[in-house]
This record gives structure tokens, sequence and C-alpha cells, in this order.
């Protein structure tokens, strides 16, 4: 069952199975969420986030010491 939302098909369907059965209108295939584009935007954040907190010119200055000892 792990992973059974991340396909964009499968999630539509399940959707407007559920909404029919509700007598709602069934949601296009666009309007429902694509679980890797979201968890590519969610990483996209977290790496700003990290660029933002961090003295990246320093760690990569540590990283380039520590290359060439």
């Amino acid at each position: 069952m792990h992973g059974i939302f991340d396909s964009k098909e499968f999630t539509t369907s399940f959707i407007n199975h559920i909404r029919s059965k509700k007598g709602l209108k069934a949601k296009e295939y666009e309007e429902v969420l694509d679980y890797w584009e979201f968890k590519e935007q969610q990483y996209d954040k977290l790496a700003e986030i990290v660029r933002n907190s961090l003295d990246m010119k320093k760690i990569y200055e540590i990283l380039e010491d520590g290359i060439n000892d």
C-alpha cells in the first residue's frame, strides 16, 4: 500500500470514484496534485532555507580545503 497515492492517474481515479459516490462532479486530471511535483517543490523550499541559513561560501571553502589535503 505504500506509495499508492504517488501515481497521479490512480489518485485522480480514486478521488473521482469517491466524488461520484457523493454526487459530486469529477475533478479534471490537471486539478489533482501531482505527488512528485509537490515533493520536488518541497525539496526546493528546503534547499532555499538551507542556503539562506548557512554560510555556504564557508562550507564550500571547507570542502575544497578537505579535497586539497
